[in-house]
């Protein structure tokens, strides 16, 4: 598709180059544009912005924007923002704001939230009532901050946490 494709109920293309509007969308191949519909679904890659009632889901890299009132998925890089109830990632570049915010890669940028959980390394702020990282450099700002290998920067909440930790950290309870 080339230009606007709209749909009532569902609509399957190959490639999107353009606009597509609909209830339902799934492409099965890389997109290019701007998808508004109720559940996206792109099997390839997404340069642009999904905006999705429910859920917002690629299965390939991202570079743009993910907005949903419920879920944003990306299994490969994404590099941009997400604002949903709950934004997914393998490897992140950029800025989430969610109720949970969860990368399971590498992460550089900022994360708002409840509750932000990084599987890998995390390199930038964490912002939210419970941060977790595998590895952070930068800063964890909440009510409990956990590290559970190593990290560096600040932590600041009430429990703090790092098996092993280079910098500041400001709480009622601080634990290296």
């Amino acid at each position: 598709v080339w230009g606007i494709r709209g749909d009532l109920i569902f609509g399957r293309s190959f490639h999107v180059y353009g606009i597509d509007v609909g209830v339902s969308g799934w492409i099965l191949s890389d997109m290019v544009g701007i998808e508004a519909t109720g559940f996206n679904l792109i099997y390839g890659e997404v340069t642009g912005g999904q905006l999705g009632l429910v859920a917002n889901a690629v299965r390939g890299d991202v570079v743009g924007a993910q907005l949903s009132a419920g879920v944003n998925w990306d299994r490969g890089a994404f590099t941009g923002a997400q604002l949903g109830l709950l934004n997914i990632d393998g490897i992140f570049y950029g800025a989430q704001l969610g109720a949970l915010n969860w990368n399971s890669g590498v992460s550089y940028g900022w994360q708002g939230g409840i509750s932000n959980v990084n599987g890998t390394e995390y390199f930038g702020a964490s912002l939210g009532v419970v941060n977790i990282t595998g590895r952070m450099h930068g800063v964890q700002l909440g009510v409990v901050n956990e590290i559970e290998q190593i990290g560096d920067g600040l932590q600041v909440g009430l429990i703090n946490g790092a098996k092993d930790f280079t910098g500041v950290q400001i709480g009622l309870f601080n634990i290296i």
